[in-house]
């Protein structure tokens, strides 16, 4: 294989190409039963749903960031995709010089995967970062969706988890990357009985506590959702990768959730 051969495009933020980088991963994972698309207004945006997308300038991400887009071409089909994001204010509360590659798709194809990690890697440092991370969205933040998935390929992925093709694993392995962190999800049978002892342990927390509990409010989504957004940041705070969640991101959270959120599988405790 022959650099030649593949084409690769730089699109920067605002160019109207962004919508066939956002749209390459529906071609790669065609007849996959467990990926699961990620909704266009996330992405692009949408007017009638009141969505600021992540991939337009609106998203209030641009306002601490600088980010651009790769689109790998073979043949005329698009063959791969990464971005690559220097996020200041990730770097100002770490200290850190660290760029970030996301948005990662490729064909099973390593000179694909190299072509285009190897643009991420040099723009990022043209801008003086000394480590790159991911991959991500634009970023490795603990409220973004990141990393790759290295097993249980056979299961949909849940909400905010990735799904994606076996090689990546061994592509960036290949690539020189090592890991960061390990994330694991965990399933439970709904059906089954709650154990005796925890219901006794809800019980007596539940006496000496006084917890009350109440669904979350949907005529007040945007307040709700900053309060989650407040118990997020005062939780999470010395997690591996955290950065707070401002205002503005949780305005943006607020209306992206407005059209599928279920407000009984949110609930508030109050003590």
């Amino acid at each position: 294989m022959t650099e030649t051969l593949i084409r690769i495009d730089e699109i920067p933020l605002g160019d109207p190409r962004i919508k066939l980088f956002a749209d390459f991963p529906w071609r790669l994972y065609r007849g996959d039963p467990c990926w699961t698309p990620p909704l266009h207004g996330d992405l692009l945006g949408s007017h009638p749903l009141k969505l600021v997308g992540l991939l337009t300038k609106e998203h209030p991400y641009h306002e601490h960031a600088e980010v651009t887009h790769f689109l790998a071409w073979r043949g005329g089909q698009p063959v791969g995709r990464i971005s690559a994001a220097v996020n200041r204010r990730f770097n100002e509360h770490y200290n850190s010089k660290i760029g970030f590659f996301g948005f990662f798709e490729t064909i099973e194809d390593y000179d694909v995967a190299k072509f285009l990690l190897d643009k991420a890697r040099a723009w990022l440092k043209e801008r003086g970062m000394t480590v790159m991370r991911g991959p991500g969205e634009y970023s490795n933040a603990t409220h973004e969706r990141q990393g790759i998935l290295i097993d249980g390929f056979q299961y949909p992925p849940t909400v905010e988890l990735t799904h994606n093709p076996p090689y990546y694993g061994a592509f960036l392995d290949r690539y020189g990357f090592h890991k960061a962190k390990d994330y694991y999800a965990y399933f439970t049978e709904l059906n089954n009985p709650d154990a005796p002892q925890l219901d006794e342990l809800v019980q007596q927390i539940r006496r000496r506590r006084n917890i009350e509990t109440r669904a979350l409010k949907f005529a007040e989504l945007v307040s709700e959702i900053k309060l989650v957004i407040k118990i997020y940041n005062d939780s999470w705070a010395q997690n591996w990768g955290f950065l707070p969640v401002t205002d503005v991101e949780a305005n943006a959270l607020a209306e992206s959730l407005r059209p599928i959120i279920d407000p009984g599988l949110v609930r508030f405790a109050f003590i």
